[in-house]
């Protein structure tokens, strides 16, 4: 039996450079398990309103944008649906759970630790003057 798979559009930019808003992504629902390092999906409440969010989650069981320095506050009501298994852009899918995929994504992450890192010390360096 193939698993479900939902599809969602996204809205927000806070996954930049991986996942751009417009972009198609394809959710897995089931257990996380060994997912620590890869996009999840989850519902959560922001102001009492009910929105789909996309992070990556970390080896401690929190969540983290790849484009902010911080996690997820842990009292965020959260809801996990699922992980991200492949994205679509302009009409060309590109499936995550694959060694293409993976090697994708492991590229966007070091990308944006780095560009984070560079500008946090760009922000710490303009707070010092």
């Amino acid at each position: 039996m193939i698993p479900l798979t939902r599809r969602f559009t996204l809205r927000g930019d806070c996954m930049l450079p991986v996942l751009e808003p417009g972009d198609e992504i394809w959710v897995r629902p089931g257990p996380l398990g060994d997912a620590a390092g890869r996009l999840v999906a989850y519902g959560r409440f922001s102001d009492g309103v009910p929105e789909l969010a996309v992070h990556r989650l970390l080896a401690d069981g929190r969540t983290r944008a790849d484009a902010r320095l911080s996690c997820d506050p842990v009292e965020e009501n959260a809801a996990f649906m699922g992980r991200v298994v492949a994205v679509a852009r302009g009409g060309r899918v590109a499936a995550l759970d694959c060694g293409r995929g993976r090697a994708w994504d492991l590229f966007c992450r070091l990308y944006a630790r780095a560009f984070m890192a560079r500008r946090a010390s760009l922000f710490h360096a303009r707070a010092r003057e």
